[in-house]
C-alpha cells in the first residue's frame, strides 16, 4: 500500500530537480555573452592608425568597415577587439578598461567622428552596453527644476548639455551601494548653445545599477556654476554648487588647500543637523613631490533627513581673527 506514495515522492523529487535544472539554465541565461575586459582592449599609435586610414580611404558603407575590421587584426588587434569594433555599430574600439564590479567601465575611441571622439561605456551588466552620453537616459525633467540651472537658463536662454572630457578616467567615479549594487558619477559640460561656446558650469548625473548589475535609472547629482564662481572670484574666490543627495547617503565636497601657507578649510556657519551632519575631514596631499605644493581638504557628510541645507565653508588661517576669509565656498544641499 506504500508504493503508490514512494512513486508520487520519486516523481516529485525528478520534478523538483528539471525546476532547479530549468533555474539554472535561465540563471546562466542571465549572464552576459561577450563580457568586456582587458582582452578587448586595442592601443593603436597614430602612425598605425594613419596606415589604416590610407588602406581603406577607398571603401564605403560596409566595405571600409570589414576593410577597417581586418586592418584592426594586422595592427595587433585581438579576436576580441575586433568583435567590439564591429558590434558598436560606429567603428569604435577600447582604448582603456577599468573593472569596477558587477558592471565595468570601458574607455572607448571614436577615430571617425568629427568631434567627441572619446567616450565611455558601462559594460557587462544588463543591458550589456550603456553609452554615458546618450543623452535619452538622462533625466532631464530633473535639471530643469535645480534651481542653479534655472538661473543659469534666464541668464543663458542656449544653455545645453555636452559630454563631459571623456578622454581621462578622472571624469567618472564608481562608488559601491548597499546591497552590491553600484553607481558611477559622471560630468557634463553646461555650454552656452555649441561645441565651441563657452562654458557655463558642470552637471554631475548618477548611473545606478543593482546587485545584479540591472540598470535602475539615472539621477541628478549636482550642479555648477563656472560663471558665478568666475564673477565672484573677482571679488573673494568664491565657489558656489548645489548638490542633491538621497537621504542615508554619505556624500563628500573636495577642495584646494596649502597648509604649507597656513590656510585651511572650516565651517563658516553651523550646520542644519536634521538635514545633513559632519563626518570629518582629511587632508590629501599633491601627487607633485614639488616642495610648497597644494593639495585638497575632502569634507565628508551624511544626509540624515530630507530637505533643504547649505554648508557654507571658509579659507582663513586660525589666528587672523578679523581678516576675511581668503575663499569661500557654498553648498546648497537638497536631501529626498
Amino acid at each position: 500500500m506504500r508504493r503508490p506514495h514512494k512513486l508520487a515522492a520519486f516523481f516529485c523529487i525528478l520534478v523538483n530537480l528539471f525546476i532547479l535544472a530549468g533555474w539554472a539554465a535561465g540563471a546562466q541565461e542571465t549572464k552576459p555573452k561577450q563580457a568586456v575586459g582587458p582582452a578587448s582592449v586595442w592601443q593603436p599609435g597614430a602612425e598605425a592608425m594613419d596606415s589604416i586610414r590610407g588602406e581603406c580611404a577607398d571603401f564605403t558603407g560596409q566595405v571600409f568597415e570589414e576593410c577597417f575590421i581586418a586592418a584592426m587584426a594586422t595592427y595587433g588587434a585581438s579576436v576580441e577587439a575586433a568583435a567590439f569594433a564591429r558590434g558598436s555599430g560606429n567603428l569604435a574600439y577600447v582604448r582603456n578598461f577599468q573593472e569596477s564590479g558587477r558592471v565595468d567601465i570601458a574607455y572607448v575611441e571614436y577615430p571617425f567622428r568629427a568631434n567627441e571622439n572619446q567616450g565611455i561605456l558601462l559594460v557587462n551588466g544588463f543591458p550589456q552596453l550603456i553609452d554615458v552620453d546618450n543623452f535619452n537616459v538622462l533625466p532631464r525633467g530633473e535639471l530643469q527644476k535645480d534651481p542653479l540651472y534655472v538661473h543659469l537658463v534666464r541668464e543663458f536662454p542656449n544653455i545645453s548639455v555636452w559630454p563631459g572630457d571623456r578622454s581621462s578616467d578622472q571624469d567618472i567615479s564608481a562608488e559601491a551601494l548597499a546591497g552590491g549594487g553600484q553607481r558611477f558619477i559622471l560630468n557634463y559640460r553646461l555650454l552656452d548653445g555649441c561645441h565651441a561656446c563657452e562654458l557655463l558650469g558642470q552637471a554631475k548625473f548618477a548611473f545606478r545599477f543593482d546587485g545584479l548589475g540591472n540598470f535602475t535609472g539615472t539621477k541628478l547629482v549636482g550642479v555648477e556654476s563656472l560663471v558665478e564662481e568666475t564673477q565672484v572670484n573677482r571679488a573673494d574666490d568664491s565657489h558656489q554648487q548645489h548638490l542633491i543627495v538621497d537621504e542615508g547617503e554619505q556624500f563628500s565636497v573636495s577642495l584646494d588647500s596649502n597648509p604649507t601657507t597656513g590656510y585651511h578649510w572650516e565651517l563658516a556657519e553651523p550646520l542644519d543637523e536634521r538635514v545633513v551632519r559632519l563626518i570629518g575631514d582629511v587632508y590629501q596631499g599633491p601627487e607633485t613631490k614639488l616642495v610648497g605644493a597644494g593639495g585638497k581638504e575632502v569634507w565628508t557628510f551624511r544626509a540624515v533627513g530630507t530637505g533643504e541645507a547649505t554648508i557654507a565653508m571658509k579659507y582663513v588661517r586660525p589666528w587672523q581673527k578679523d581678516v576675511p576669509p581668503e575663499k569661500t565656498a557654498q553648498f546648497a544641499v537638497t536631501v529626498r
